[in-house]
């Protein structure tokens, strides 16, 4: 099986530019009223609504499994958006918040706090899985502001493609993004 990128920019950073796109995280950026807030929060919708879109086709769920969590991930939140993630982890269970089961997410906004969480820790690789299960499809994220995942057969790459035409997204073979 072959390994896909999913991205919002479509040719790679050069050196300089990783060093520039990297230099800060989300929160900092808020906190210092930074110009690029802006860019990182469109890029980080592009995603919310790719993700949404593949919720809504996989009849309304999907689950999430994080890696690895601590209290420092609640900070990646703004304050506006802590008191919501806080509820969630609320209503989980010892095991779910101890990384050993699987979240059931039946709420489309439950799943957007999740994708802010892994796009804006952009440091941490394979922070969560995301489980698409009617369509067959585990997206990682993977650090870098991206996500990555192996498609079961071409019609599920198609429908990813489509997707991620529709909103924005840059969908690459992990080998072919390597080698521009």
């Amino acid at each position: 099986m072959k390994q896909y990128l999913i991205d919002v920019l479509y040719d790679r950073l050069t050196e300089e530019e990783a060093v520039e796109y990297f230099k800060e995280s989300i929160f900092n950026m808020k906190n210092k009223k930074s110009e690029k807030l802006s860019l990182y929060m469109e890029n980080e919708k592009k995603y919310i609504i790719f993700f949404e879109k593949l919720f809504y086709l996989n009849n309304g769920e999907a689950k999430v499994k994080l890696n690895h969590f601590s209290s420092y991930d609640i900070k990646e939140f703004f304050l506006s958006e802590r008191k919501y993630f806080i509820e969630i982890l609320k209503k989980l269970s010892i095991e779910q918040i101890g990384l050993k089961e699987k979240i059931n997410i039946t709420n489309v906004k439950e799943l957007t706090a999740f994708i802010k969480l892994a796009y804006r820790d952009f440091y941490d690789t394979n922070k969560l899985r995301i489980y698409f299960d009617e369509l067959e499809i585990v997206i990682r994220s993977s650090g870098d502001y991206t996500f990555t995942f192996y498609p079961k057969d071409k019609k599920i790459l198609s429908i990813i493609e489509d997707i991620a035409e529709k909103t924005n997204v840059f969908i690459m073979e992990v080998g072919l993004w390597n080698k521009k």
